[in-house]
């Protein structure tokens, strides 16, 4: 996968062949992204976000200094790094986030979010059920992991009825290895004071 930060010299290695050889070259077709995810009928939007690849990257660099503000610098540092290598091959995420009503069936609500993913011809690579709530989690993969959906239906918190719906989908590439090392630091992060004092240089 080209990366975004050295993507710049191959597309100039294909240009200079290209009039090189003074030939037409086919262009490349554009790969499809997601469409909107569709709203369960009854339902009640509470948070709807698109993010294109142009917009990824400062969002979750926003949010990587909101949520480690506290962190100390080196590895405020690293997190921005494994954030910014993770989502480099990332085109699109779309994310819904739903409240319905209690006398909806949290079944039919899983099954008209999972018809998503099997239209698409992506594989379940991951499913979650608590037995005492009841929260279902649910992720599918693409063909060689070039995309990804997600549904989680729970009940909602702080005394309201019904459940919550949360659906997302990212159409390309998300490198595994700067997430492993990002969870890692989150976890000595969570250390508490005494681990985090130790790792400072």
């Amino acid at each position: 996968m080209k990366k975004l930060l050295t993507g710049v010299l191959p597309l100039l290695l294909v240009a200079t062949a290209a009039m090189a050889s003074a030939q037409a070259a086919p262009q490349p077709v554009p790969a499809p992204t997601p469409p909107p995810i569709p709203y369960y009928p009854g339902g009640d939007v509470e948070v709807e976000l698109t993010l294109t690849s142009g917009d990824l990257l400062p969002y979750a660099a926003e949010l990587g200094r909101i949520l480690l503000k506290q962190a100390p610098e080196r590895w405020r540092e690293a997190a921005q790094q494994n954030l910014e290598r993770a989502l480099e091959g990332v085109r699109q995420v779309n994310y819904l986030q739903m409240s319905v009503s209690g006398a909806a069936d949290p079944q039919q609500i899983i099954g008209f979010y999972t018809r998503i993913p099997t239209n698409r011809g992506m594989t379940r690579v991951l499913r979650r059920v608590d037995p005492q709530t009841g929260e279902t989690l649910l992720l599918y993969s693409g063909p060689q992991g070039r995309s990804l959906f997600g549904v989680r239906v729970a009940r909602q918190t702080e005394g309201r009825a019904g459940w919550q719906v949360q659906a997302g989908q990212m159409e390309g590439t998300l490198e595994l290895q700067p997430l492993l090392e990002l969870a890692s630091l989150r976890w000595r992060l969570s250390a508490g004071p005494d681990e985090a004092q130790r790792e400072q240089p």
